[in-house]
């Protein structure tokens, strides 16, 4: 082969290169089993306890659900951002919390009637109807590393990261009611955040690795629920809470796909190999 068609060579290769090194779309795809077992309701009026929760036990009730997320730069995520903030412990005392926090995927959208979010039992124990038609649907993947201590003492402070995935969708019918299902899943462990690595920001391959193995790391706790509600019935909603007790991750990212102008340059390639094949031959 002569140096002419080494370099073209080279030069072809090199383009399908560039094709093969595109940008794609980060698409996980998240299937968990869980198991519910108590639930919390609360309404605004009309009800026993209005605006407080009343938490009830519930025979378990174990499920397996899929979803499908968005994560990365093109889905919305951005880099960590740090806040410090005072509250109040369960028995008053005072905390000051320095926390960070991650977006890693956010999509909020117009879709056709989506498959039901929680089992048929927990529509009959909520007593309500699931409506039909088009929904609004809103999923967000996050993480967090975060610091809570209480002033003037050492020793004390609670360090952990946790990560979670939270899918929402809503109807709404002509007379403006409306009603919502929620299904989510926290993880959490003990982790050494220090103030110089708590803004720390995740790449796509971490938050993916904290996913896998959620439901077995050492340390490690979790919790799934799952949300019903209206702003009929006094505006009255029902959560149920559980466990997780498997998951599995796996990549949906598409397959590389080049732009149109890098299919233009690999064709030329093509041609000029061709011509210089044709010349060589004549030759």
């Amino acid at each position: 082969m002569n140096k002419k068609m080494v370099g073209l060579t080279l030069a072809l290769a090199t383009i399908a290169g560039v094709g093969a090194t595109s940008a794609r779309a980060e698409r996980i795809e998240v299937t968990f089993s869980g198991t519910l077992n108590r639930s919390y309701e609360n309404c605004t009026a009309g009800c026993a306890h209005p605006g407080e929760y009343t938490e009830t036990a519930i025979a378990p009730l174990s499920f397996t659900r899929t979803m499908v997320f968005e994560i990365g730069k093109d889905a919305g995520m951005n880099n960590a951002s740090v806040i410090g903030f005072d509250s109040t412990d369960v028995v008053g005392r005072p905390i000051w919390t320095d926390m960070a926090s991650q977006t890693m995927g956010f999509t909020y959208r117009q879709t056709a009637p989506a498959a039901a979010l929680a089992p048929e039992e927990l529509y009959e124990w909520a007593r309500f109807d699931r409506p039909a038609g088009s929904v609004t649907l809103v999923q967000e993947a996050t993480r967090q590393r975060r610091i809570d201590s209480y002033p003037g003492e050492t020793g004390t402070e609670r360090r952990q990261q946790s990560w979670g995935l939270n899918q929402f969708q809503t109807w709404a019918d002509a007379t403006g009611a409306e009603f919502s299902e929620q299904l989510g899943f926290f993880g959490w462990q003990p982790f050494n955040v220090t103030p110089d690595n708590i803004g720390e920001s995740f790449t796509t391959g971490q938050y993916m690795d904290l996913l896998r193995r959620s439901p077995g790391c050492v340390g490690c706790e979790n919790a799934v629920y799952m949300g019903l509600g209206s702003n009929t019935q006094g505006g009255r909603s029902v959560e149920y809470w559980g466990t997780v007790t498997a998951m599995s991750v796996r990549d949906l990212s598409a397959a590389v796909v080049p732009e149109p102008s890098t299919y233009a340059l690999m064709l030329a390639g093509v041609a000029v190999l061709g011509f210089a094949a044709r010349r060589r031959k004549s030759a």
